[in-house]
């Protein structure tokens, strides 16, 4: 009943459907018939409701004109009660195109562009707007952008690409934090144990392109030192374990682009409004690492497989959020590495609060790939970001050791986070990188 509540029969002739048109919610002279097909002996009309030659958004409507006089169909979503003039434009559409380049992070394009008026029904009337359709090379996106043709605020967007969903089963963020200690918990050289398999969570993959493989809007993950791709004709991993390969590469495409999705979801649409690729289990060694040339993420399988700990890979990808708000971040000066060794640790943390929170492990950084390097602690850590260190105290006690000095960073970041609280914070920290150069001090960065 609720599906047929919605629409209307009617017992319209073919020749009376042509020459009256239907009788639709919206008044006759803000109704134009805009298209006509057949199909198997049945005729479709579809209607669209104007105002003074401008589009009413969402406002159609269809007749479906079967022969004879019965069985015909009137689905009618025009709206009655509009105003019958519409308002002027106070801005052009090509200004309305910068704006919403601007607003999108739009880079580079694969098309052309354009801007076409359209009214927006709202509450008391309608807003008139620029449709704006933007085929963007950087970031892959077809954007539909609705700009208010007076203000020039950007009213909605949206992504027009159809993308592909996939599953699979992951750690979030580790094992240690799921299970809530390390009782039971061991690497014993990638082999799988039904404690460590159980321990996975199913995940949806979203924003898969149409190749089949791990590659999406944000994220390509490849395994091993060849790169080789991950596909499935299914898009169905959910029966991959942790000592296949696949494993670290399923990882890597959920948390990066969960990642992304937060960033946008602050606001964010031009901070790594790119797809960056993941070498996962490429080097043997306990390291992982973003490289500012290629702009890529690489991880190793010393220990603990790197990728096999969310807060790893997402630690990296702060790497690429730098580099991408300031290129070349981080260089010469040693406050500028701590910097960006503190935000790592501070946004994965971040992470970590966000979708898995634990007051007990998010301050804590790494707890599984820490605990397979040998760390027997309860609450095993590679660093923490809850510290209280001066920079005077961290140098006493690190040096010049970046990631050491790095605490005292993350340290400063949790406090904020913890004042003000946790989305305020992420957003302030990550729009606060755009004020800095390549080299910034503690000071710089504090300010």
């Amino acid at each position: 009943m609720s599906v047929l509540a919605g629409l209307v029969t009617l017992s319209l002739l073919p020749s009376a459907a042509h020459a009256a048109g239907p009788n639709l919610h919206a008044p006759g002279q803000q109704v134009e018939r805009i298209g006509a097909v057949a199909s198997g002996g049945v005729r479709f009309q579809r209607y669209q409701q104007e105002i003074d030659g401008v589009p009413v958004i969402g406002s159609q409507a269809t007749v479906t004109d079967a022969p004879g006089s019965r069985g015909d169909l009137l689905i009618d979503r025009t709206r009655s009660r509009l105003p019958s003039d519409r308002p002027s434009a106070a801005i052009a559409g090509s200004r309305a195109i910068e704006l919403a380049r601007d607003a999108l992070g739009v880079r580079s394009l694969r098309g052309p562009e354009a801007a076409r008026l359209a009214l927006l029904p709202e509450s008391g009337g309608v807003r008139l707007v620029w449709r704006v359709t933007i085929p963007s090379r950087d970031p892959l996106a077809s954007f539909e952008a609705l700009i208010d043709a007076r203000s020039g605020e950007l009213v909605r967007s949206r992504n027009l690409l159809q993308h592909f969903t996939g599953s699979a089963n992951v750690f979030d963020p580790n094992p240690v934090v799921t299970q809530g200690s390390t009782s039971g918990l061991s690497d014993s050289n990638d082999a799988d144990s039904v404690a460590l398999t159980n321990l996975r969570q199913t995940k949806t993959l979203e924003r898969l392109d149409a190749s089949t493989c791990l590659s999406g809007q944000w994220v390509q993950a490849l395994r091993g030192p060849g790169d080789t791709p991950v596909c499935r004709a299914s898009r169905d991993w959910t029966d991959v374990t942790r000592h296949d390969p696949q494993f670290e590469a399923l990882m890597a495409y959920f948390h990066l682009d969960r990642e992304q999705s937060y960033i946008q979801l602050l606001g964010f649409t031009n901070v790594m409004n790119r797809q960056i690729v993941v070498h996962t289990d490429a080097t043997t060694s306990d390291n992982s690492f973003f490289d500012a040339l290629a702009r890529d993420i690489t991880t190793g399988t010393g220990g603990v497989d790197d990728a096999e700990d969310a807060e790893v890979i997402e630690h990296e990808y702060g790497h690429a959020i730098q580099d991408d708000q300031v290129p070349g971040f981080g260089f010469p000066d040693e406050d500028s590495g701590a910097i960006g060794e503190g935000f790592g640790d501070y946004i994965s943390s971040a992470m970590s609060a966000t979708f898995t929170p634990n007051p007990t492990f998010d301050p804590c950084f790494a707890e599984w790939d820490t605990l397979g390097s040998g760390d027997t602690a309860p609450v095993p850590c590679l660093r923490r970001v809850d510290g209280t260190q001066t920079v005077s105290q961290g140098h006493a006690a690190c040096g010049t050791e970046v990631h050491c000095m790095g605490e005292v960073w993350s340290g400063a970041l949790w406090a904020i986070r913890n004042a003000i609280g946790g989305a305020t914070a992420d957003r302030l920290v990550i729009q606060s990188h755009f004020s800095l150069t390549q080299d910034p001090t503690f000071n710089d960065a504090s300010r």
